[in-house]
């Protein structure tokens, strides 16, 4: 009587010993799952707007700047011909060009001006041009970004799904699953564990024995499944133990810095339990093992998931873990193409204001406002270098006439020594005569916005 007694108290003890046992590792499925579940509130956004805008407006300053007849038609790219084949393309640029007639939401006056009459407009044509080259550049590595930052959204999606019902699965189902709880919850030897975090979760909770679902909450009762594939009974057992689930944030979404801590504590929790499985090891155990180390759910023993292939060398590769991981990767490298997208847009950004502030200082110039050619401010002219030449021999006559083959001649009425009056006239007419030339093929001159006129913002508008 005395050994029934203790045998009795022995297995209830080992009874009450497995209620909560798994509610450790229970929860740390749930908040993966709660996290997985939560796809729909990934923030992996970016507004291009401020970049569009500018690159827009780089485009007609670039365009108010040109001639005419770049604006007609490309300078006679655009010509109507016979058959046309440009129709579309010459359609689209009329198009283009109207956007020059925008009217300006602030001032309701027209937001650009065409350039005409302007001194320095083909010089800050040909620098806008420049300036909206780099610009292009620049918005082609900016839309790269941009794309990376879209489609990692999609992506990151798609991991977690895959991570929650196994891969390709939008949804909770019976198919992949086998009919007893041994073939579910084991990676080797054909089982199927690790494919879907809400197959494992029923490894933990649910079995072919009464209440095994206490393992995990003690205050709940159910979760006995005889047969994983008939009818909708996995997934019932599945609804009604996510219920059972402790309750999350309601903020609760997912990001790398989540996912990656949530994982960290599942992995921490592998083999927890081993001791459990006396007769084999069990390292590779998640959950309540069975003494032989089996996770069959016999005699409410066994409620736990093996990962013997997943688990080994240092390494964990169960499939849904390796998804969250790629969801977790794919919201890290958004959150790195955005920081670089934002940079370039501010680059774009600070061209567009630069751009204006050129376009303004030409359109706004009065008209008088001649700057000195170069060669004026640092170049005397050769009359009074002749001149100068004749004068040293002052009233010397004999002096000035040893100079008579350099234009020189003594005025008797003066009495001094001077420049011919046809030498002089004849140096100053070939004196104006190159200067002419000069204005017109010195780009450092007076035709200069470069030199004249801000260049600061000109090395700043082409970093």
């Amino acid at each position: 009587m005395l050994w029934q007694l203790m045998t009795l108290f022995l297995l209830t003890s080992k009874a009450e010993s497995a209620v909560n046992s798994n509610a450790a590792e229970f929860k740390a499925l749930c908040d993966l799952i709660r996290l997985a579940e939560a796809k729909g509130k990934i923030d992996i956004s970016i507004d291009t707007s401020a970049a569009d805008n500018a690159i827009k407006e780089l485009a007609y300053l670039n365009l108010s700047a040109a001639g005419e007849s770049w604006r007609k038609d490309k300078n006679g790219l655009l010509t109507e011909a016979e058959p046309d084949k440009k129709a579309d393309e010459r359609a689209a640029w009329k198009k283009h060009v109207e956007g020059l007639e925008e009217i300006d939401a602030k001032t309701g006056k027209p937001k650009y001006t065409k350039l005409t009459h302007q001194r320095r407009r083909k010089s800050l044509a040909i620098a806008l041009s420049r300036t909206m080259s780099k610009a292009q550049e620049t918005k082609e590595n900016y839309a790269a970004y941009v794309e990376a930052i879209r489609s990692a959204k999609a992506k990151a999606n798609k991991a977690l799904t895959d991570a929650l019902y196994g891969k390709d699965n939008t949804a909770f189902t019976k198919q992949g699953l086998q009919n007893t709880q041994d073939k579910n919850c084991k990676d080797d030897s054909g089982g199927i564990a690790g494919k879907a975090l809400a197959w494992d979760l029923l490894c933990l909770c649910t079995g072919d024995q009464s209440n095994t679902v206490k393992l995990c909450d003690q205050s709940k009762t159910g979760g006995q499944v005889a047969d994983y594939t008939s009818g909708s009974d996995a997934r019932d057992a599945y609804i009604a133990t996510l219920r059972a689930c402790p309750a999350t944030d309601p903020a609760t979404q997912p990001t790398t810095k989540a996912l990656e801590e949530a994982l960290t504590v599942f992995k921490s929790l592998i083999g927890r339990q081993a001791a459990t499985a006396s007769g084999a090891p069990a390292h590779y155990i998640y959950g309540l093992p069975h003494t032989t180390a089996a996770c069959n759910g016999a005699s409410n023993q066994g409620m736990c998931i093996s990962y013997k292939t997943s688990v080994k060398g240092g390494r964990t590769s169960i499939p849904w873990a390796e998804a969250l991981s790629a969801a977790a990767a794919e919201m890290q490298a958004a959150a790195q193409a955005l920081t670089e997208a934002r940079t370039l847009s501010t680059q774009l950004t600070t061209m567009t204001v630069h751009a204006w502030a050129l376009f303004d200082d030409v359109l706004h110039e009065p008209l008088n406002q001649q700057p000195i050619p170069f060669s004026a401010q640092n170049t005397a002219k050769p009359s009074e270098d002749k001149e100068k030449e004749c004068n040293s021999a002052k009233d010397d006559k004999e002096a000035c006439k040893k100079l008579e083959d350099k234009g020189c001649v003594f005025n008797t009425e003066s009495n001094k020594c001077e420049l011919k009056k046809d030498v002089k006239e004849k140096l100053e007419k070939e004196s104006q005569e190159t200067e002419g030339k000069d204005e017109k093929a010195n780009t450092t001159g007076s035709d200069s916005f470069v030199i004249n006129k801000a260049p600061l913002l000109l090395a700043v508008l082409l970093f």
